[in-house]
């Protein structure tokens, strides 16, 4: 058998820049759907990091998947970013577009694109990063409707009333609560 003298290695830091994503607020990022005029609404952005030099450009590619569908509730965000020179960070802001569909809240996720000779590493523990858009649209209100009879109390009809007599029958009365600005069909089964 042969054998070789000992050799040392030493494992430095990478040679290419190491990309994450995040994105700010850190946690819990929300995007309102709807701000009013005159507010002073404060939108989600993604973060795309990155470590070593600094000294060049950097451009990394992004896709983007979730719940909310690009273009429709959201302008569509771009393929790539580039981190310029001197910086360590660039930026990606989510401003939801405003709908009239009730949808709950919906994630725009985030991802790292793989994409051969990058010229960086992606960070597999902060490949991705999520942010919720709150739709401004709820349910519809809708009417409450309830059923009484008059008079409230003993609601019995006479078997008989004589003729030019006052007899008082019970009715029905149908209540709505919310809007009357509309007519409001109601189906009663006897």
């Amino acid at each position: 058998t042969l054998t070789s003298p000992p050799i040392k290695v030493t494992v430095g830091p990478p040679l290419l820049p190491v990309v994450s994503l995040r994105t700010t607020p850190r946690e819990n990022p929300k995007a309102p759907e709807f701000c009013p005029p005159g507010s002073n609404c404060v939108y989600p952005s993604f973060v795309v990091l990155r470590t070593g030099s600094t000294n060049d450009d950097l451009r990394v590619y992004l896709s983007y998947s979730g719940t909310a569908t690009s273009g429709i509730d959201y302008p569509a965000l771009p393929e790539s970013v580039v981190i310029p020179a001197g910086s360590e960070a660039a930026s990606l802001m989510l401003v939801p577009k405003d709908d009239d569909l009730i949808e709950g809240p919906e994630t725009v996720v985030a991802n790292f694109t793989p994409v051969p000779g990058a010229g960086y590493i992606q960070d597999p523990n902060h490949a991705k990063a999520a942010i919720t858009i709150l739709d401004s649209d709820g349910p519809p209100l809708l009417p409450v409707v309830s059923l009484r009879t008059t008079p409230r109390e003993n609601p019995h009809a006479p078997e008989f009333c004589p003729l030019n007599v006052d007899c008082s029958y019970p009715s029905f009365v149908v209540l709505r609560t919310g809007s009357t600005n509309a007519d409001l069909r109601v189906y009663l089964s006897y």
